[in-house]
């Protein structure tokens, strides 16, 4: 294996510049890269056009790639992240207008009645009412773009409430971890502003067809074209259940894109999603690390992030890589520890392994 070199190594002029924009993105999502960004991209080769970020999760690594003018395709098989990505790096200019905005919150008669069924206790009934509304008027947008960035926007303003602690998880009462609800939360006042002051940060055009994906990545790998691969998979933890934390998100998303009906039990920590590869069990997750550095050999470059307070080791990914792959380097990074691991350990180190 080779050596560590501490990050701290690199000179500090080398380092991109991250802009006050990652602040935006929902810094408490489990795996959330925003204080490794200028790391990464410091090992990005310099001749790099396309960047495939196959674990998008929150989404601020691949918007953080566009913004420094990388073409970028980005995928996450949850329906959440995979539509915070249409919204903020697939999508270049389209926004929602003051009109947009009067037209989402009109009542509609053909309104279903999912977020007053399943959110009454927790969302309060003047904001499931009108969030039934919306949805139902988001389907009369004849944008594709301008439907996922309408979806969006509501679903990242119940999050930011929601955001004290890194995971949402549903009582056996049915209620939100901590008790936490939006009863006096107008719903509406914080739509609009969001979509008129705070949305249009995220928007960038840097001339580029970004794609993106809501796929396993396993699947997708060997199907894409890109100079360099980053590989951020959810960690073997307690933190590494996406889906369990995130199911109300997921939720969210279907009703507002017109699925709502296969949500069967909105309490039950489930996304619906179509089989994938589970990465957060460690027999799993060594067999998806082998398929991932197997199916992408046609790319030149790798970049995987892992930590070092896992049940797998950086070690023992860096052993199946060089299967595959010539292992460049490998950084260690320490970063603030997540609040569901204090007391477990005293620190935790981000590890980039670097692939060719």
């Amino acid at each position: 294996m080779k050596n560590i070199t501490k990050m701290e190594m690199l000179e500090p002029e080398v380092m991109p510049v991250v802009p006050a924009e990652v602040e935006l993105f929902r810094r408490s999502l489990y795996g959330n890269k925003t204080e490794m960004l200028a790391p990464i991209a410091s090992l990005i080769p310099a001749a790099t056009m396309t960047v495939a970020d196959l674990f998008s999760g929150s989404g601020v690594v691949a918007w953080f790639l566009k913004k420094r003018g990388h073409r970028v395709i980005c995928n996450d098989v949850m329906r959440y992240p995979a539509l915070t990505l249409r919204a903020t790096v697939g999508n270049n200019r389209t926004m929602l207008t003051e009109g947009d905005l009067r037209s989402l919150g009109q009542p509609n008669r053909s309104r279903g009645d999912h977020a007053q069924r399943f959110y009454h206790e927790t969302f309060g009934p003047e904001n499931c009412l009108y969030l039934d509304n919306y949805a139902a008027n988001v389907s009369n947008l004849t944008c594709p773009m301008k439907r996922d960035v309408a979806a969006f926007i509501p679903i990242a303003c119940i999050a930011k409430p929601l955001s004290k602690y890194a995971a949402i998880h549903w009582t056996a009462l049915g209620t939100l971890t901590g008790y936490r609800h939006l009863w006096y939360f107008d719903l509406e006042k914080e739509v609009r502003n969001y979509a008129l002051n705070v949305f249009p940060k995220f928007l960038i055009d840097n001339g580029e067809k970004n794609e993106v994906f809501n796929e396993d990545a396993v699947e997708l790998v060997g199907r894409i074209s890109a100079d360099v691969a980053y590989i951020d998979v959810p960690y073997v933890c307690r933190a590494g259940a996406y889906e369990g934390n995130y199911g109300l998100l997921d939720d969210l998303t279907s009703i507002l894109l017109g699925d709502g009906n296969c949500v069967k039990d909105p309490y039950d920590s489930r996304c619906e999603l179509a089989p994938y590869t589970y990465f957060h069990n460690r027999r799993s997750a060594l067999t998806g690390f082998s398929q991932l550095f197997e199916r992408s050999r046609h790319i030149p470059h790798v970049i995987v992030s892992y930590n070092t307070t896992s049940l797998i080791t950086p070690s023992e990914i860096v052993t199946i890589a060089e299967v595959y792959r010539n292992v460049v380097g490998v950084h260690s990074v320490s970063r603030p520890l997540p609040v569901s691991m204090k007391g477990r350990c005293n620190k935790t180190e981000e590890v980039l392994i670097v692939l060719n």
